[in-house]
């Protein structure tokens, strides 16, 4: 039976990984195609400045590049380098945070049935739960508390795009209500707030990771 399980899981994380590619690049390039079922002035490049676009994109690339990697090592024998590692929870993290803000967030205030529907319910659920269970349950290399960091990386660079774009030049409207009505100097207040979210994100993927990885 563990010498089953030993065959099986790096199937499963090999197929999960390049699921999670296939379907956010197909999902990105259907917004090229037809508009968003759930905000149809969100087309083309337009899908580019939601976080929501933009985490699944940055997952799915960084799944393909695991999954890549992953091979190499099963079969050559050779561990994964471990910057590719953080570059899984990096993205793992923003997917996850697009998760959270819409189950505690955006779910309870614009309700729940157009976020999990359609395009959404990969977007929005069905693929960050998958991550989750690849980065935190299915995969192995026990990682150090302090790489927890690198989880605010998706929301650090977002941030210097929305802030250019919605505080500065003011050419994108203030769609995730940061600025509270156009206070923008709360802009400042709320940046931090996100980045030690992201923080504790990585930490807690870290930490279930490193308690299941022990146990095996």
């Amino acid at each position: 039976m563990i010498a089953m399980k030993k065959k099986i899981l790096p199937i499963f994380i090999i197929l999960i990984n390049l699921f999670l590619f296939a379907c956010t690049v197909g999902i990105t390039i259907a917004f090229f195609a037809e508009p968003y079922e759930w905000n149809p002035g969100v087309a083309g490049f337009q899908c580019f400045k939601y976080f929501t676009i933009d985490s699944n994109l940055a997952c799915g690339l960084g799944c393909l590049l695991f999954a890549v990697y992953y091979i190499i090592s099963l079969v050559k024998g050779v561990e994964i380098p471990k910057w590719v590692h953080y570059v899984k929870l990096a993205v793992t993290s923003g997917i996850t945070l697009t998760f959270l803000t819409c189950i505690c967030f955006l779910g309870p205030v614009m309700g729940f049935g157009g976020l999990f529907g359609g395009k959404n319910f990969f977007l929005h659920l069905f693929n960050p739960i998958l991550a989750f269970v690849s980065f935190s349950v299915l995969e192995t290399q026990v990682l150090l508390k302090k790489s927890s960091l690198f989880g605010i990386i998706p929301t650090f660079l977002y941030s210097i795009a929305y802030v250019l774009c919605v505080v500065i030049l003011r050419v994108w409207p203030d769609f995730y209500g940061f600025s509270f009505g156009g206070h923008f100097e709360l802009v400042a207040v709320v940046l931090p707030i996100m980045y030690t979210v992201s923080w504790a994100i990585g930490f807690v993927l870290v930490i279930i990771r490193n308690a299941i990885s022990h146990k095996r």
